[in-house]
């Protein structure tokens, strides 16, 4: 059932996203598809937050034509995503902001291809195949992919901090071979190898035996495609056990449930890397601003913008940029409308807290990444420090691979799996 959200949680005593004087104004309704109950139900909090920030922002720019949020929930399957889309078609809702998942966004793809009607801006997804593989004319993404975030980071590891040799441990599902492939693609022409690769069932916690396997591994560094509490628990029994290599985190590996252990640790994780599109508050001041704003239009104290509540701002705003331009006029040549509006988003370039932002001929977007390794901090505890950026990154297509787990061993390094 949809759920027409015209008002922010915070803006309870306004009726809409309306400035004074359009009340009897026709708003433009835009589908959100996010996670409302379930497993993923505190992703979709986050994203729904971005998406009323982004509004939030634009409320007075669209004053005969302001927007109307209708939240489709989805629950991170093929059937959840298929019905929340088909929901929001039958209520004439014709623009779509979302999904929330990776799989969710290889099923979207397809799905565009069948509803060409259907404009639809990427949420929070990032699958590459989303944009990569065959894409729709009718998919916009103006975040980055998987491999897009681990963007320079090989590169880094090899040539700043002169590891040659390093073990990749993930689970055995699609982000991390997403994670564990780029990098490895990236370190390998760098110079270095990857002399193992260990694999886990989802979910399984059976780590004391892969420290067992590395422990006899000639190696400088491990690259982890773990989730953060996961990849504290990991090093943590590693450390326990003797371990002494230097950690190499994923995109959501070094994240505050990782450091929260190692602020606690004897050594407390000094020099671990990971890469994402998101930097702290003491690494750029546009972003510092920004996380501020987003804290205080919430009342949030403590938790700022994470990479799913930044990619719906993001991706939303670009829809809203593009509304402005063709002056939110939805109207008249109904058709002729949403052809303009196809035309602006596929031309639109912004300033976003973290950088430009532009699309490839494949409309995806091309993003800043950024580097980071953990150091002391001025209290003695620790944080991730900005120590590189690579800017205008854009979709790999020599990256792209139909079976990561296959492909691995193929075509780097010589490790097989």
């Amino acid at each position: 059932m949809c759920n027409v959200r015209t008002l922010s949680f915070l803006f309870i005593g306004l009726l809409i996203f309306l400035p004074l004087g359009v009340i009897n104004a026709n708003p433009i309704p835009v589908g959100l598809l996010v996670a409302t109950e379930g497993t993923y139900q505190p992703f979709g909090k986050e994203a729904i937050r971005g998406a009323e920030l982004a509004l939030a922002e634009y409320y007075d720019q669209l004053n005969d034509n302001p927007v109307e949020l209708v939240v489709e929930n989805t629950d991170g399957t093929s059937k959840g995503l298929k019905l929340a889309v088909q929901n929001l078609k039958n209520n004439n809702v014709r623009i779509i902001v979302g999904p929330l998942t990776g799989y969710e966004g290889q099923i979207l793809r397809s799905l565009a291809h069948e509803m060409p009607e259907i404009i639809f801006v990427n949420g929070s997804s990032a699958s590459p195949s989303m944009t990569l593989d065959n894409p729709a004319s009718n998919v916009y993404r103006f975040s980055g992919d998987t491999i897009q975030w681990l963007s320079g980071l090989g590169e880094y590891a090899y040539r700043n901090k002169g590891y040659k040799r390093v073990i990749t441990i993930g689970e055995e599902y699609s982000f991390p071979y997403q994670q564990i492939y780029a990098f490895a693609r990236e370190f390998c022409r760098s110079g270095g190898s990857i002399v193992s690769q260990q694999w886990l069932f989802p979910a399984s916690k059976r780590y004391d035996e892969v420290v067992a396997k590395i422990d006899k591994t000639p190696a400088d560094a491990i690259f982890l495609a773990l989730g953060g509490k996961d990849a504290a628990y990991f090093v943590q029994m590693y450390r326990d056990l003797g371990g002494k290599l230097p950690i190499i985190g994923g995109p959501t590996s070094i994240n505050a449930d990782f450091l929260f252990y190692a602020n606690k640790a004897p050594f407390h994780e000094l020099g671990t890397l990971t890469s994402g599109p998101i930097p702290g508050d003491d690494d750029l001041e546009t972003w510092s601003d920004f996380s501020d704003f987003y804290k205080s239009f919430h009342n949030l104290k403590v938790n700022g913008p994470s990479l799913f509540s930044y990619s719906y701002y993001v991706n939303m705003k670009a829809l809203l940029i593009a509304l402005e331009k063709i002056e939110g006029k939805i109207e008249g040549k109904i058709e002729e409308s949403y052809h303009l509006l196809r035309e602006e988003l596929s031309e639109i370039e912004f300033e976003t807290p973290t950088g430009e932002v532009s699309l490839d001929e494949n409309r995806q977007g091309i993003i800043d990444n950024y580097i980071f390794e953990v150091i002391l901090d001025s209290n003695d505890g620790i944080k991730r420090s900005l120590v590189s950026t690579s800017s205008g990154v854009e979709q790999k297509s020599d990256l792209w691979f139909d079976n990561y787990s296959n492909h691995l061993g193929k075509n780097m390094c010589g490790i097989d799996k």
